[in-house]
């Protein structure tokens, strides 16, 4: 017997709908973003970090002998989402930051393998060392010039 797949073409025009507004606000207004998410991440721990310090409060009552790992990991879990909300702009810094110098570092070190490169007048040594050149440029840029990834994400 022979299957049928029913295709609804409303819920994937909404659903493009919806991803395409998405990505245009993650395009223009990528500090917004970042923020937002870190606030939500940072709301999203705490409340994690609470949960876990109301059952270990509700166990505690009913078994003395219950382990401290619950509450440390409830603060941990606090004193973390309380950064991610304070510190929400140092996080975008610092994730420009590792991402642009993991891409240096690759650059760099494609560059000092390329220079080792036994033929030195083919095409593909003059292609490496423009590729390793471009990754060094890149990863300067990504640390430089402020949500560029994130913007690329929204495109």
């Amino acid at each position: 017997m022979k299957s049928f797949y029913v295709v609804n073409y409303t819920t994937n025009l909404i659903a493009s709908i919806i991803c395409l507004i998405i990505g245009v606000i993650i395009y223009t207004r990528p500090d917004l973003v970042v923020i937002l998410l870190t606030y939500v991440l940072g709301s999203l721990l705490i409340f994690i970090g609470l949960c876990k310090i109301i059952k270990y409060a509700y166990l505690k009552g009913k078994d003395s002998s219950y382990p401290l790992n619950d509450i440390i990991w409830a603060l941990i879990c606090i004193i973390i989402g309380l950064i991610c909300i304070f510190f929400s702009e140092a996080i975008e810094h610092a994730l420009r930051f590792l991402i642009g110098g993991l891409i240096l570092l690759s650059g760099i070190n494609r560059l000092i393998k390329t220079i080792n490169y036994p033929d030195k007048k083919s095409k593909r040594f003059i292609y490496l060392i423009l590729i390793s050149l471009l990754l060094i440029a890149g990863g300067i840029y990504i640390i430089f010039v402020s949500n560029l990834i994130i913007s690329l994400l929204g495109i």
